[in-house]
């Protein structure tokens, strides 16, 4: 065989290689179950990020309402205070 038909035919195994590997991606990522398969992986991905979005926020509001409790608390006390200040003082 001369060089230029090697050549050839190399070129030629090469195109269908590629267009047979290209076929055979198209056709896996075509599958119904493929599809389902990456929306359950995102799903449950979604799923876990969402339930630690929502563990974070529940554990912010339980401090800010116990920080809440603590401040009107001291208010609390406070405001008795100027009122006992304010009743001995009228007296």
């Amino acid at each position: 065989m001369p060089w230029e038909q090697v050549k050839d035919w190399t070129i030629g195994m090469l195109a269908v290689a590629s267009l047979a590997a290209a076929f055979i991606v198209l056709i896996r990522q075509s599958r119904p179950g493929n599809h389902r398969q990456k929306a359950d992986v995102v799903r449950s991905d979604e799923s876990r990020c969402l339930a630690e979005v929502v563990e974070n926020n529940t554990r912010a509001i339980e401090q800010l309402s116990t920080l809440f409790q603590i401040n009107f608390a001291r208010q609390e006390a406070k405001l008795d205070e100027v009122v006992d200040f304010v009743r001995r003082g009228k007296n």
